[in-house]
């Protein structure tokens, strides 16, 4: 470890231990959420030919659109703290009949397929829905294991900090 000599330094190395943390803990939030997107692509809601379930439409051809949409922002220093997202970019989602945040709402629903809105109810015109809500699911894992705060906890450990959690 090296010997900080002034505030300056000290200021430096806090903040670059700070910013490895976020970076850490960012990419672990980001792992939690793809895996469940990973996990609504290879349910198995549809029908193939032979009357077995499959996780492959045969009434459109998937683009992917929603599986590439998870985003990890800049981590950034600002005003009394540090700031990162992890988001769906619904506004890069482009899917007939609906807007990127309709589906995006509609996926966390458990719809697959293309689903209309009726009166604010959404329905599909297929009996296919899905078990796992993305979203709900990766952010009930996120506060259950205390990701963050778990990732922070070991990372600051690692480095020789004292860290208490309560």
């Amino acid at each position: 470890m090296a010997t900080v000599r002034n505030m300056a330094e000290l200021e430096k190395a806090l903040n670059n231990t700070m910013y490895m943390a976020i970076k850490k803990a960012q990419q672990s939030v980001y792992d939690v959420i793809q895996d469940f997107i990973k996990e609504y692509y290879k349910e198995k809601v549809f029908i193939d030919e032979n009357g077995n379930a499959s996780m492959i439409p045969k009434v459109y051809d998937r683009t992917f659109q929603f599986f590439t949409s998870l985003v990890k922002s800049e981590i950034k220093k600002i005003s009394g703290g540090w700031e990162c997202e992890v988001y769906i970019d619904y506004e890069s989602l482009d899917y007939i009949g609906h807007s990127g945040l309709e589906t995006v709402e509609m996926i966390n629903r458990g719809f697959h397929a293309q689903t209309a809105i009726n009166n604010g109810i959404y329905e599909t015109p297929y009996d296919i829905s899905a078990n796992g809500h993305f979203w709900d699911d990766s952010l009930s894992e996120i506060n259950k294991t205390k990701l963050i705060v778990r990732i922070f906890e070991e990372y600051f450990k690692k480095r020789g900090f004292n860290v208490t959690t309560k």
